[in-house]
């Protein structure tokens, strides 16, 4: 159950909701329209707006920001004429700094989407009483988010900088029901059954003070996700008191739960949109990227995931029947039967709880299971991300038991941002963490400053570095007990390791590396000869840390805090010393992390400096500025020829001809993408050319699990660790290990040879279906770590940093950037392609994947306490002198008045400048005095004149040129 977050432009960014109205009766049952929307929200009831939406409100409203009922103007009895009325600020496009244009936002599409198998249960149920059950559940579900959404994010921000929250009179909303996601070609066959709900709240709310003003966004993103959590609580409790349906999460999976009982095989039959869902999941994180200067979180990726499947660029295509028989018609006998006893026959009608794991409220367990949830996330957050995961977990869902809830155990955190300042607090937005995550945070943070006698005699090899020499001296002859070597990618890690371990070996030392993969472990076993396991194997007890000797954790940055805690308090016990290798500027932990930024900021840490694995001088030191996230680089990159501007649907194409033209040259390479479904879609159009040009053989398959069908000659990658399939060199068949298919056996198993080893296997075809892909393409997880000849990274609008410098560093002698230039927008707008080299620049600035430790965001929110308090200080003097201008305006002469108008916003910047009436008064005095009222410049002039009396009583205090910036906001005439 999620609810996804889309931008509407002005002008006609809403017409995608209105023409998908149906325009008769006929329509609307063969699919062809979707119901009339209809106003809800108390905003709405503000601007007598009720019932169904008409497209020419729509027009003015949401293309115009005017009041409909004074669209075009109004003719009034005494025969005045009445101008339209805008909310706020009138409409108008601003220009980028790279030449496009910004439309304003109108609204935000706030969609809400129940779980597939709802959707599915509403479909193809034979009783009309089922389906109407779930079509009003959906509704009144959508009604509780949105109360808590408007709850939460209703408000608007006011002062320089949105320094201050205003609280809003309630969202203004037009909502739109919908029953069908898009086909996925256009006039072929009726959409996927997929009921939602499109919420399109304007950007535009009256505050409490009476003035109309654009809403906090940030508040809007920052709480959709519990917004969308709460929307599937409560639509779960209605379901099950009113149907009878029980709930299950398929493979344990978190967070979407499922009706128990409906055919898995139907779900999977009714998700054809693979394409446009991968399309759409990068808009909506790029928006969500923007808005909060993080990358969403593996939970909330996964809700992305699902919330894409209700957006497309393609209109819903029509039928010739009734929709339910259609969909029924593609369904078995048997799958319509389990349909129907997913419903209870009789329903317990008093049954509140909810099935499906849910726990009871003020409970020790719920508490327990929402702290791990969290922690499995992030290091720090908020109260939204607190109410996610109670409206996921709590038994008897009421909006009011998530409130209590979220508020109790917000109770249990520590403030990271505590923020006494009732008035401009905002405590919805303040991050929260817990002891937990700042003990263990503490400890390894102090361990790097601890001293250990566990040393050993530095053996520098003499192709070293100056910077590998020192790390290798820091890991040996260094005296502390968890010592910290970060480095770019290239930096020589792999030779510098080599002196390492023949350093402890040498004094009969034992070193231990513990990766993240069982194939990471195996490449540093065959480049540095020591032994390695996963943290994995660690944690359950099968590896034990040597005893007086050294361990050391590869690719740091993405072990979460508490393993690296638990790891450290365990070393300290056996007295082994701990080595952190890693680069805090590549991808960092699943879950909480952003510990090795700080341990890399210690005086004790060592940096590895020289980037060594690219042949071209230039590239080295482009790609420690692309480190650094400077936009200037991307420069750099075009001029060199790396950077290749592409539209997204050409995007596969230009990557993969590029790879292939690399293939034909005998030259190793690799394209990076975001996704495994783009790498398997990438995948499949390499071996499509591999096969077109007769390099690969007889098809040994239809399918592996990424879809594809295989090939003998085509490279692929095994995606699970097993023993069960014995190699020619007695290891095991590792997640991740590079196979070239060689043939197929007799009894129908593919032969296959390493490329990183001499090994051979054999792989079932229960494994081949379930755990292999072709290796074309791979994920940004699946590059890191990865050395090839030539790489190839697919930058879309929501690349980050940390994947744009990991895509542009896997390959030696040369690695391309295939950007593409379109989507940069809402999927409705056509503004134009934004430049190549701008949009990479863009990605190599997007910054915020890389997680923050919750000490780093206490730092950070001490260290701009001076700026925070100046903002809120001439806020503050900004609105007593609106105030008191407002006491003395009335008192003036009507000339004056008539003067100053257009002025004003400067007289008050002025009259801001000290807190003292009597000054104010004065100054006044004395410019209406010097000023000649006869002049069409007398309004400037006595602006100017206060300006300059006022400017010595500032006493040290810095003027207050921010009011301008609030003019028509603070200032009402």
């Amino acid at each position: 159950m999620v609810a996804s977050v889309g931008r509407i432009t002005a002008g006609t960014g809403y017409e995608y909701l209105t023409r998908e109205v149906a325009t008769s009766k006929h329509d609307y049952y063969t699919g062809a329209g979707e119901t009339p929307g209809i106003w809800t929200g108390r905003g709405a009831a503000l601007l007598g707006l009720a019932g169904e939406v008409d497209a020419d409100d729509m027009a003015a409203l949401y293309g115009r920001f005017v009041v409909p009922s004074t669209a075009g103007g109004t003719r009034l009895p005494s025969g005045r004429w009445l101008h339209e009325q805008v909310l706020g600020r009138k409409v108008s496009p601003r220009t980028r700094p790279d030449g496009t244009v910004a439309e304003p936002i109108a609204a935000f599409d706030v969609t809400f989407s129940p779980a597939k198998s709802v959707s599915l249960l509403w479909a193809l149920t034979s009783h009309h009483v089922v389906q109407a059950a779930v079509l009003a559940a959906h509704d009144e579900s959508v009604a509780v988010a949105l109360e808590y959404l408007d709850h939460h994010a209703g408000h608007t921000r006011s002062g320089a900088g949105g320094v201050r929250k205003v609280h809003g009179d309630g969202f203004v909303i037009a909502q739109f029901r919908h029953r069908t996601a898009r086909s996925t070609t256009p006039g072929e066959r009726v959409g996927d059954p997929q009921l939602h709900s499109h919420c399109a709240i304007l950007n535009r709310v009256r505050g409490v003070d009476g003035k109309w003003r654009t809403l906090d966004s940030k508040a809007i993103y920052r709480h959709a996700h519990a917004a969308g959590a709460v929307y599937g609580a409560h639509l779960e409790r209605l379901l099950t008191e009113r149907l009878g349906v029980t709930w299950e999460t398929p493979n344990g999976r978190v967070p979407m739960r499922e009706i128990a009982g409906m055919p898995a095989d139907l779900r999977i039959r009714f998700s054809t949109r693979r394409a446009d869902v991968l399309a759409t999941y990068d808009r909506l994180e790029a928006e969500w990227r923007d808005v909060h200067g993080r990358s969403p979180t593996t939970a909330e990726r996964a809700d992305m995931h699902q919330q894409a499947t209700l957006r497309s660029r393609n209109p819903k295509s029509g039928g010739v029947s009734e929709l339910h028989s259609r969909w029924r018609a593609e369904c078995t006998s048997s799958e319509l039967v389990d349909v129907d006893r997913a419903v209870a026959q009789v329903p317990n009608v008093e049954r509140v709880a909810v099935d499906g794991g849910r726990i009871p409220a003020a409970s020790d367990e719920l508490t327990s299971a929402v702290f791990d949830r969290l922690h499995q996330q992030r290091s720090w957050w908020t109260r939204a991300h607190i109410a996610h995961e109670v409206a996921d977990l709590v038994a008897g869902p009421t909006l009011e038991a998530i409130e209590l809830e979220t508020e109790r155990i917000a109770q249990l955190c520590v403030p990271l941002e505590r923020d006494d300042d009732f008035e401009y607090a905002d405590h919805d937005a303040a991050k929260l963490t817990s002891k937990t995550i700042l003990d263990a945070e503490r400890r390894v943070l102090t361990a790097a400053d601890d001293s250990t006698t566990v040393v050993v005699p530095a053996r520098t090899a003499a192709e070293l570095g100056d910077d590998q020499a020192a790390a290798v001296r820091a890991l040996c002859t260094g005296d502390r007990q968890v010592q910290t070597v970060v480095g770019p990618a290239g930096a020589g890690k792999t030779t510098m390791l080599r002196s390492v371990a023949d350093s402890w070996v040498a004094a009969n030392r034992e070193v231990t590396v513990l990766a993240l993969s069982a194939a990471a472990g195996r490449v540093v076993t065959n480049d540095t000869g020591l032994p390695a396991h996963t943290i994995a194997a660690w944690r359950v007890g099968q590896v034990d840390l040597p005893r007086g000797g050294l361990v050391i954790v590869d690719e740091a940055s993405m072990v979460p805090t508490l393993t690296l805690d638990h790891l450290v308090r365990v070393a300290n016990a056996s007295n082994t010393r701990v080595a952190l290798l890693g680069d805090y500027a590549q991808m960092g932990s699943p879950e909480a992390g952003g510990l090795l930024r700080d341990l890399a900021a210690k005086p004790s840490a060592v940096e590895l400096v020289a980037v060594r694995r690219f042949r071209e001088e230039w590239e080295r030191a482009a790609s420690k500025r692309l480190r650094a996230h400077d936009p200037e680089v991307a420069a750099e990159y075009e001029r060199r020829g790396r950077i290749v501007g592409t539209l997204a649907k050409q995007a596969t194409v230009s990557v993969c001809d590029a790879w292939f033209a690399d293939d034909v040259n005998d030259l190793e390479s690799v394209i990076v993408v975001e996704t495994e479904a783009a790498a398997a879609a990438l995948s499949g159009r390499c071996q499509e050319l591999l096969r077109v040009g007769d390099r690969l053989g007889e098809r040994v398959t239809d399918s592996c699990s990424d879809g594809n069908p295989l090939h003998v000659g085509d490279v692929i990658q095994t995606r699970r660790n097993t023993r069960e399939l014995a190699t020619s060199d007695r290891t095991r068949v590792l997640n991740r290990d590079v196979w070239r298919i060689t043939g197929r056996s007799a009894n129908g198993e593919i032969q296959a040879v390493s490329l990183t080893r001499r090994a051979t296997v054999d792989l079932t075809p229960e494994y081949v279906a379930a755990d292999v892909v072709l290796a074309y393409a791979t994920t940004i997880a699946g590059a890191q770590g990865r050395t090839t000849d030539t790489g190839h990274v697919v930058v879309t609008p929501r690349t980050s940093s940390a994947a744009t410098y990991v895509g542009m560093t896997r390959g030696r002698q040369c690695n391309t950037a295939h950007v593409i230039t379109d989507g940069h927008d809402h999927a409705e707008l056509d503004l134009g392609d934004r430049p190549a080299a701008q949009a990479f620049a863009d990605a190599v600035t997007r910054t915020g994947d890389g997680q923050r430790s919750a000490h780093a965001v206490r730092a950070d929110w001490k260290s701009g306490a001076p700026v925070r308090q100046a903002a809120r200080t001439d806020d503050r003097r900004t609105r007593a002198a609106v105030e008191w201008w407002e006491r003395v305006r009335p008192q003036l002469p009507p000339a004056v008045v008539t003067a100053l108008d257009g002025h004003e916003h400067e007289v008050i910047d002025a009259l801001a400048r000290t807190t003292s009436d009597q000054q104010r008064r004065q100054a006044v005095r004395l410019a209406i005095r010097s000023t000649r009222w006869d002049q069409p410049t007398a309004g400037r002039t006595f602006a100017r004149a206060l300006a300059t009396t006022l400017r010595p009583s500032t006493q040290g205090a810095s003027p207050n040129p921010s009011y301008h910036r609030y003019s028509g906001r603070e200032f009402g005439r």
